[in-house]
């Protein structure tokens, strides 16, 4: 079920982050990450995400793991995710496949008369809202049979 969809401007973030080795699931990456800046003394903060550097459905895509984090410590790689225009689309999960959404949020963005932006730092973010109950770091996943108690966020950068 789609619960937000627009046109927005993101701000300048710094979040840890790390390269998604190839064939390893986002969320046991994600899953690391969070072990890794919890043992920095950092708290992470919602939204977990995973950044697509090329095309998502492309063999061998780049991605990367990221979190929000609120300073640099030493030994965490970190970066700063510059301010962008994007559409997103923000949807609770349910049974409709992942590509679903992605294909409502780029008609949308067409509709309005715009194009995803080609010479992005990515092609997409997927930025995953957990509900309290799960936690990354103990490795409790999504239990798949309810899947709509969590949300995702899907971001494209767009044309200015």
């Amino acid at each position: 079920m789609i619960t937000k969809i627009g046109i927005k401007k993101s701000l300048k973030e710094l979040v840890a982050y790390e390269e998604v080795k190839k064939g390893e699931n986002e969320l046991i990456a994600l899953a690391r990450l969070t072990t890794v800046v919890e043992s920095t003394g950092l708290k992470p903060r919602d939204p977990g995400m995973i950044m697509f550097l090329d095309d998502k459905d492309v063999h061998d895509c780049r991605k990367e793991v990221m979190m929000p984090i609120d300073r640099v410590v030493e030994g965490l790689k970190t970066k700063i995710i510059p301010e962008m225009r994007a559409g997103f689309l923000v949807f609770q999960r349910n049974n409709e496949p992942l590509e679903k959404y992605y294909e409502e949020l780029l008609k949308y963005i067409k509709d309005q008369g715009l194009e995803p932006k080609v010479d992005s730092i990515c092609t997409s973010i997927e930025a995953i809202f957990q509900p309290d109950t799960y936690s990354y770091t103990t490795m409790d996943f999504i239990d798949e049979d309810k899947q709509d108690i969590y949300e995702i966020e899907i971001i494209i950068p767009i044309e200015d």
